[in-house]
């Protein structure tokens, strides 16, 4: 059995939420899982990405919540395999996962990321 090195325990949301990287929202996606250290998120690539990725915007749809600025740093930004062949237009696209840590946040925004938890988040 792998034990889990993770500091914070991950939770999976049950309903939508997104995650907007950088102050050009360069990678905008659909939030994975989330904890008190960081998310990872799936997005699609339509261009080359570069710019400022200190921060990160999170928000559902519904306008309910909308967390801005969270400072954070990438961990990883990796392609992932997705059978695009039922659309063939989709083919020149670039499905990847990103994960980040949050950095140096102030009291006020953990207060919101766990609330954030506590209200959307599921069992992990």
């Amino acid at each position: 059995m792998i034990s889990e090195r993770r500091r914070h325990p991950r939770h999976f949301l049950n309903q939508e939420a997104f995650a907007a990287l950088g102050s050009e929202y360069s990678r905008v996606g659909k939030i994975l899982n989330i904890s008190l250290g960081g998310l990872a998120f799936e997005y699609i690539v339509f261009q080359e990405i570069d710019g400022d990725n200190s921060t990160v915007e999170i928000f559902l749809t519904s306008g309910e919540i909308y967390l801005n600025q969270v400072p954070c740093r990438v961990v990883s930004d990796q392609g992932i395999i997705v059978n695009h062949d039922r659309v063939r237009n989709l083919k020149r696209l670039s499905t990847r996962v990103c994960r980040i840590q949050f950095t140096s946040l102030s009291g006020t925004q953990k207060d919101e990321i766990e609330q954030f938890i506590d209200t959307y988040a599921g069992d992990a």
